[in-house]
């Protein structure tokens, strides 16, 4: 606002976008607008400004901009939009700096912990302390804030509480520091290096499914129990793969634990590119390494372009390679990549990326085998949540970094879509007579079906490294 970044308090915020029948994003045409109404929250509607200023966002500098002033009408803003995009009706507030340091009753420092602060108009800020017992943010001006530390506690898996007290915010930055109650917690410390013993700057460690972030390659962890815990370091330098060590067992006493120099040395994430310049994640599961997202070339590796078959009747009669993606519309490939015949994927040209290689059916069960077996295994390899997949997404944890997607399937017998939101089809390399095996995930199942379908199918296809 006026060439000077200002924090905004929101009473309304909304994404728009329309698209035509075929996903194409539609704008409005000049000198036209769009009325946006926003129902104003009943806690803010005693504070709400008769005019208040209205924000547009601009993806490519990743700032609101301020595009005028919307008109309070009851309970309601309304405003004038020139575009879609994201719309906000917002207030500039004013804030104060806060610098916090968080330690025991013996002035040591306490790394990790969660701090929540809660501001009684803006809600509830949640950060983090770093290695140094260290914390910084913004919070309003001249507000009574409540401010709770939490400490993890891996055994269980949730927050404790170390602290709870008032912190009074007026016009001036703050410094405080913060003496909490740690006297059930027990601190492991230690540092993360490399293959040959060098400390790496940028680094974590995980404790059971906790994550904690070191200072440099230095970590501090507050514990709320003794006994015997597993600890594991991540080495995530280099932006092309993160390294990871193995597990260690960590004795944890009431003094606190040093556990010196934990290793990272062996990838467990990579990028790597198909012909067509498409990047992709990759997983090390096991001994396996596989990619994390779906296969979506459009040529084989000697730059073969694989026709892509869109016409029903068409694709049913084929017998050489096609590839389509689901119902033919492009939006559906940036999620969940093509859909191939079993044609493309057993072709002497190569699919997958040079050095990666379609899976045989033997090199699937491997895979299941090493996550507990066909009972289980799916949801292991299945992406949580409900933005992909259709509830109930069954056990859903992706603990293996899989992240199968529900990617659906093309009927080899009329061509038509289905499936897209509730199965996961990912075609092998190993045929059956006049079929092929497949890996099949349910949206309501953890369980990972081994079936053979027609070669015609038009399936999802996941790479194995040679």
């Amino acid at each position: 606002m006026n060439d000077s970044l200002r924090l905004l308090r929101s009473f309304g915020m909304a994404s728009i976008r329309l698209r035509d029948a075929n996903m194409n994003e539609l704008q409005l045409a000049p000198r036209c607008a769009s009325t946006l109404t926003f129902n104003i929250p009943s806690a803010l509607l005693a504070e709400a400004p008769e005019t208040i200023d209205w924000w547009s966002f601009d993806e490519i500098l990743g700032i609101w901009m301020h595009e005028g002033l919307a008109q309070k009408q009851g309970n309601q803003y309304v405003g004038q939009a020139s575009h879609f995009s994201w719309w906000n009706v917002d207030v500039p507030e004013n804030f104060n700096d806060l610098f916090g340091h968080v330690q025991n009753s013996t002035s040591s420092s306490i790394s990790n912990a969660q701090i929540r602060l809660i501001s009684p108009t803006m809600g509830t800020g949640i950060t983090f302390t770093n290695t140094l017992g260290d914390f910084s943010g913004r919070v309003p001006k001249n507000q009574d804030l409540q401010i709770n530390i939490y400490l993890v506690c891996p055994t269980t898996n949730s927050w404790s509480s170390a602290l709870s007290e008032q912190l009074a915010s007026g016009n001036a930055e703050i410094n405080s520091v913060f003496t909490a109650d740690f006297n059930d917690f027990y601190l492991i410390s230690g540092n993360v290096v490399n293959c040959e013993g060098i400390p790496v700057q940028s680094s974590y460690v995980k404790i059971d499914s906790q994550i904690f972030f070191c200072d440099q390659d230095s970590f501090q962890i507050a514990v709320c129990s003794t006994g015997e815990l597993s600890i594991r370091a991540y080495d995530t330098s280099n932006p092309e793969f993160v390294k990871v060590g193995e597990s260690t067992a960590v004795n944890v006493f009431v003094n606190g634990t040093q556990v010196g120099s934990l290793e990272a040395c062996s990838p467990e994430y990579s990028v790597l590119s198909d012909i067509d310049g498409n990047d992709y994640l990759s997983v090390l599961i096991g001994s396996q390494w596989w990619m994390s997202e779906n296969l979506r070339v459009s040529h084989f590796n000697d730059g073969t372009l694989i026709p892509n078959v869109t016409d029903d009747e068409e694709w049913i009669a084929l017998n050489i390679p096609a590839w389509c993606n689901y119902e033919n519309i492009q939006v559906n490939e940036n999620v969940y990549g093509k859909m191939y015949n079993w044609f493309a994927v057993n072709n002497a040209r190569g699919l997958c990326p040079i050095g990666w290689h379609e899976p045989s059916d033997e090199e699937f069960n491997t895979l299941v085998d090493l996550l507990g077996g066909g009972a289980i295994a799916g949801g292991k390899l299945k992406l949580p949540g409900s933005q992909y997949w259709v509830n109930p997404n069954t056990d859903a944890t992706n603990e293996s970094g899989f992240s199968a997607l529900p990617g659906g399937s093309r009927n080899a017998s009329n061509g038509a879509f289905a499936t897209i939101g509730t199965r996961g089809n990912f075609w092998s390399s190993t045929e059956s007579a006049e079929t092929a095996w497949t890996r099949i995930l349910a949206n309501n199942s953890a369980i990972v079906s081994r079936l053979n379908y027609s070669k015609l199918l038009g399936l999802s296809v996941r790479c194995i490294k040679d």
